[in-house]
């Protein structure tokens, strides 16, 4: 997985460090989930989580990292 990000950002003349820094990445993961490994996700609040509840924490990674990604390639590419 990060080496296609790796790549992804590298075709647009961008590294990860400049959509996040490694402690921003490091600090949105561990505030939500501890690790993703062949589909299981452990959180990490110590209960119980329905799949929807899952869901909406990955959405909420995902959303973050498109939110810091846009910011960059408008800094980058904006008018």
């Amino acid at each position: 997985m990060i080496d296609l990000v790796t790549k992804y950002l590298s075709k647009m003349g961008l590294t990860g460090t400049e959509v996040f820094s490694q402690s921003e990445a490091n600090q949105l993961m561990n505030e939500h989930v501890i690790g993703i490994y062949k589909g299981r996700v452990s959180l990490r609040e110590d209960k119980e989580f329905t799949a929807k509840e899952i869901a909406e924490k990955l959405s909420f990674i995902d959303d973050e990292w498109t939110r810091k990604f846009d910011e960059a390639w408008e800094k980058e590419f904006g008018e």
